[in-house]
C-alpha cells in the first residue's frame, strides 16, 4: 500500500487518517487543572456595582457613569414602564368588565321556580389563559359579593372527589359565617347537626331564615345562590351530573344560578356532558376571550409613543413578539413580561437612555451637566449611527465633522438635534401609520366588490414594521390604497378632515399622539385654504364634519366631488411622501439606538430558551449563574477551610512553636510583605497547607485554585453527580458512583460518620432521581448494578 506521503497528502489530511494517536502533555503541566474559569457578561466587565444605592441598576461605562445617571435612568424606567402597566390593567380590567357585567345581569334576572324548570346556567368561556381565569372570577365573586341579597359559593375540581364532599363544600361555604340582622344563624337554634351535612334540605332552610329576618328579602325571589364551578372541564361527569341533578331537584325551594367555566368549547363541553344532565339546565354563553383585547393591548404598547422615554421596537423584534402570540397559547401576562423585559434590558444596559428624556424636557440643558459626563460623549461616537452620520456629513461639512470627534461642547448640538430629529420622525411615523388604517373602512381594492363585501382591513401591526424599514410606500398596500381612496365616497373625506383637525374633541379620533405632527396640521389649513367653499358643499364645516344630506344626488354634484376629493387625495398622499414616510430605514437617522430596540435573540434566549444548552450550563457550571455571589462564597469557603486545617494542625501539635495568623487578616491582597504576588503559580492544596505551618507567617489569602479541590464539595450536589457524570463511562456502577460522590462532598466537623453517611446517602439518591427525572441517565437493563449514560454517551 502506498504510502500517505505518496498519495501527496499534507499533514492535515494524514493526521484526519490516522487510527491511533500519541497522548503528548508537558510533564510540568498537571493532569488535571485546578484552574477554574469565572464568567463574566460583557455588561459585566464595562459595569460596577455602586454600595448603598438602593436600586438594582449599576454603574456603566467602565464604571465611571456618576450616580444622578444611574438615578435617572432607573427613574425614567419606573415612569416609562408604570405609564405602560396602568394602561394594560386597565384595557384587561375593561375587557374582564363587559364579561362580569353580564354575569351579574345574568344572576338578577328572575328566578324560574317551576317544578320542571330548567336551572338557569352561564356558560363563560375565558378561553385557554389559565392566568386570566383567576383575575376574571375573582373579579366576578366581588361584584357578585357587593351585590345586595346574593351569596357566591365556588367548586373547583379538587373539592369534587366525590358528590357528598362536594355538596358539603358548598353547603358549608354558604351557612357559616353569613349574619342576618347581626345575629348568627347558628345562635338561633337551628338544629344541623340532626341532619347529614351534606343535605341541600340545611341550605334551603338558611334560604328561608335570611327571608325571614331580613328586611329587604320579602321571598326568595329577591335573593340568589350563585354557585360558581371554575373548571368545570376538569370535573368528574358523573359527578358534575349528579350534583346537576341534585340541584334541579331542589328547584322550587333554592333560588339557583349557576355558572360554569369552560375553557375549552361550548361544543367540546357538550359532547362530554351526559343527555341527561343537558336536559336539566337552561344555558347562555358568555365569551370572556382575550383574543381581541391581545390585538389592542399590542396596539396600545407598542405603537403609540407618546413620550421619549416610550421605546420603539424594532422590526426583528416586533415580528417575533407578535408571531410568539399569534402563533401560540401563551397568555398576555407573557406578552407583557417580554415587554417588560425589553424596557428593563434597556434601561439597565444602555447608559444613554437618558439622553432622550432630558433633552426633551429640559430645552435649557447645556453640554455640562451631572448626567451626561464625558464618558457619554465617548459612548455616543462609538454607536454606528454616528459614523454613519459622519460619513454623510464630511463631505458638505468637514471641518465640523472632524471637530465632534473631539470636542464634547461641539457634539452636544448635533446630539439636541439628532434627538429632535428622532422624536419627530416617530410622531410622523405613528401618526401616519393611524391615519392609513383608519381609512381602510371606505376602500374597496377590489374593483367588482361593493360597499357590503368590503376586503379585509390591514392592521396597524402589519403596517408598522414596514413603516420602519421605509418599505411602506413600495408596498402593495400602498399602492392599492392610493388608486382606490379617491375613489370613495363623501364619508371618507369627513373621516379624512376629521383626523386632519388640529383641535378635534379626543372622542371623535383618539391618535395619542399629541401635538399632532407639523406636516399634518399644514395640510388641513391648506385643504380649507384651497377647498373650503367647495367642501361646503358636501359638509357641514363644525367639529365632526357632518355631512350633508342629498349633496351628490345628482351628476354635476357627483362630479364636483369625485374632482374635489381627487385633488384633496393627491395633496394628502404628497404628504405621505415627501414628509411622512421620507428618509427610508429608521437606521438612516442619527442616535437612533436611543429610541429603538430591536433584540429577537434576546428575547428567543429568555422567553424561549434552549433547554438542554441551558441546564448543562448550570449543572457544570454553576457559577455561571450565580455571578459575584459564587465568588465571594468562594473566598468565605476558602477562610473557613484554612480555619480548620490551622485548628488541625494546632490540635496534632503540628502548629507548636510557629506563629498563627489571625484568620481575620486573610483579606485578598494583590501583594505581600515579601513581594510576592497573586499571578504568581499556584502550589498545590497539600504544599501550601504545609507552607502554612513552617515558621514564616502566612500574610495572603490562599488562591482560589489553591482551594478548588476542597471547594468544589461546597457546589450544589446535583452538579457534583453532574461531574463525575460526565467523568464516567457509558455504565456506571451504582456503589462506585455514590462512593466517588460522598469522598468529594465535606463533612462538617460537628456531624458524626454514621450520620454523615445517611446524609450523603439522602443526597445521593435524591440527585440520581433528579438527574434520571431530566433524561440524563437511567437504569441499565444490561447491569442491573449499574446505571446507563444517556447524554454525552461517547465521552
Amino acid at each position: 500500500m502506498a504510502s500517505s506521503s505518496s498519495l501527496g497528502l499534507n499533514q492535515h489530511d494524514q493526521d484526519s487518517q490516522r487510527s491511533f494517536y500519541f497522548l503528548k502533555r508537558d510533564a510540568k503541566q498537571p493532569l488535571h487543572s485546578s484552574t477554574s474559569t469565572q464568567y463574566y457578561h460583557d455588561l459585566q466587565r464595562e459595569s460596577k456595582i455602586v454600595p448603598g444605592l438602593g436600586i438594582p441598576f449599576v454603574s456603566l461605562l467602565g464604571g465611571n457613569e456618576p450616580v444622578d445617571s444611574i438615578r435617572a435612568r432607573w427613574q425614567y424606567y419606573n415612569q416609562s414602564w408604570n405609564r405602560h402597566q396602568r394602561r394594560v390593567q386597565e384595557i384587561l380590567h375593561t375587557a374582564n368588565e363587559r364579561a362580569v357585567n353580564e354575569i351579574k345581569d345574568f344572576v338578577l334576572e328572575p328566578w324560574d321556580d317551576h317544578p320542571d324548570a330548567r336551572i338557569s346556567t352561564a356558560i363563560v368561556l375565558p378561553g385557554s389563559n389559565i392566568a386570566n381565569h383567576i383575575k376574571l372570577f375573582d373579579r366576578m365573586k366581588a361584584v357578585l359579593h357587593q351585590t345586595p341579597h346574593v351569596y357566591v359559593a365556588s367548586l373547583g375540581s379538587k373539592d369534587m372527589c366525590n358528590l357528598k364532599t362536594a355538596i358539603a363544600f358548598l353547603i358549608k361555604n354558604l351557612t357559616e359565617n353569613e349574619e342576618v340582622n347581626g345575629t348568627d344563624d347558628t345562635e338561633e337554634g337551628l338544629h344541623y347537626d340532626k341532619r347529614l351535612r351534606y343535605d341541600f334540605d340545611i341550605l334551603a332552610e338558611w334560604c328561608r331564615t335570611k327571608v325571614r329576618k331580613d328586611e329587604g328579602l320579602n321571598s326568595l325571589h329577591d335573593m340568589r345562590i350563585v354557585i360558581s364551578i371554575d373548571d368545570a372541564h376538569s370535573f368528574d361527569i358523573g359527578i358534575l351530573t349528579s350534583l346537576i341533578k341534585q340541584l334541579q331537584s331542589y328547584i322550587t325551594r333554592i333560588p339557583l344560578k349557576l355558572v360554569l367555566s369552560v375553557a375549552t368549547s361550548i361544543y367540546v363541553f357538550q359532547e362530554n356532558m351526559r343527555r341527561s344532565c343537558i336536559r336539566l339546565i337552561h344555558g347562555i354563553s358568555i365569551n370572556a376571550h382575550l383574543t381581541g383585547c391581545l390585538e389592542e393591548v399590542m396596539l396600545d404598547t407598542l405603537l403609540e409613543a407618546n413620550d421619549p422615554t416610550d421605546l420603539l421596537i424594532g422590526p426583528n423584534a416586533f415580528r417575533n413578539i407578535v408571531r410568539r402570540q399569534r402563533e401560540s397559547l401563551e397568555s398576555i401576562d407573557s406578552f407583557v413580561s417580554s415587554l417588560k423585559y425589553t424596557y428593563m434590558t434597556y434601561f439597565y444596559s444602555n447608559p444613554l437612555s437618558i439622553i432622550p428624556s432630558l433633552l426633551a424636557h429640559d430645552s435649557t440643558l447645556s453640554y455640562h451637566t451631572p448626567f451626561i459626563t464625558k464618558y457619554h460623549y465617548s459612548a455616543v461616537r462609538l454607536l454606528p449611527s454616528f459614523k454613519v452620520y459622519i460619513e454623510d456629513n464630511l463631505k458638505d461639512l468637514p471641518e465640523e465633522m472632524v471637530s465632534i470627534l473631539d470636542d464634547d461642547e461641539k457634539l452636544f448640538p448635533h446630539i439636541r438635534h439628532g434627538v429632535s430629529a428622532f422624536l419627530q420622525y416617530k410622531a410622523r411615523l405613528l401618526y401616519g401609520i393611524n391615519i392609513l388604517e383608519a381609512l381602510q373602512q371606505y376602500v374597496y381594492f377590489d374593483k367588482n366588490s361593493s360597499p357590503s363585501t368590503p376586503r379585509a382591513p390591514v392592521s396597524r401591526i402589519d403596517l408598522y414594521s414596514a413603516a420602519l424599514m421605509g418599505e411602506i410606500l413600495k408596498s402593495k398596500f400602498y399602492r392599492n390604497f392610493k388608486i382606490y381612496l379617491p375613489k370613495s365616497t363623501v364619508p371618507a373625506l369627513s373621516e379624512l378632515l376629521r383626523m386632519l383637525k388640529p383641535d378635534r374633541p379626543d372622542d371623535l379620533w383618539p391618535c395619542y399622539i399629541n401635538p399632532m405632527p407639523k406636516p399634518f396640521m399644514d395640510l388641513y389649513y391648506r385643504i380649507l385654504e384651497q377647498y373650503n367653499t367647495t367642501i361646503g358643499q358636501f359638509l357641514q364645516l363644525d367639529n365632526n364634519f357632518s355631512i350633508i344630506s342629498g349633496s351628490t344626488q345628482t351628476q354635476d354634484q357627483a362630479v364636483a366631488f369625485v374632482n374635489l376629493f381627487r385633488s384633496i387625495c393627491n395633496m394628502f398622499f404628497e404628504t405621505l411622501e415627501e414628509e411622512v414616510f421620507v428618509g427610508g430605514s429608521y437606521k438612516a437617522f442619527f442616535l437612533h439606538e436611543l429610541f429603538i430596540v430591536d433584540t429577537p435573540s434576546l428575547q428567543d434566549n429568555v422567553f424561549m430558551p434552549t433547554y438542554r444548552a441551558a441546564i448543562e450550563m448550570a449543572l457544570s457550571n454553576p457559577n455561571h449563574y450565580w455571578g459575584e455571589i459564587a465568588v465571594i462564597a468562594a473566598r468565605e469557603r476558602q477562610k473557613v477551610l484554612f480555619k480548620e486545617y490551622m485548628a488541625k494542625k494546632q490540635k496534632n501539635g503540628v502548629a507548636n512553636g510557629h506563629e498563627i495568623v489571625d484568620p481575620s487578616l486573610l483579606e485578598n491582597n494583590d501583594e505581600t510583605e515579601n513581594g510576592v504576588t497573586a499571578a504568581e503559580e499556584p502550589k498545590s492544596l497539600e504544599e501550601s497547607l504545609e507552607s502554612s505551618s513552617s515558621s514564616t507567617a502566612l500574610t495572603k489569602q490562599p488562591s482560589e485554585n489553591e482551594w478548588s479541590a476542597s471547594a468544589m464539595a461546597y457546589d450544589p450536589h446535583l452538579c457534583i453527580l453532574y461531574t463525575l457524570y460526565r467523568e464516567s463511562s457509558l455504565f456506571i456502577n451504582i456503589y462506585d458512583y455514590y462512593t466517588a460522590f460522598s469522598s468529594v462532598i465535606k463533612q462538617p466537623q460537628d456531624e458524626n460518620d454514621p450520620t454523615f453517611e445517611r446524609r450523603s446517602l439522602a443526597w445521593f439518591l435524591q440527585g440520581v432521581a433528579e438527574l434520571k427525572l431530566l433524561g440524563i441517565l437511567r437504569d441499565s437493563k444490561r447491569k442491573f448494578e449499574c446505571v446507563e449514560k444517556l447524554v454525552w454517551r461517547g465521552l
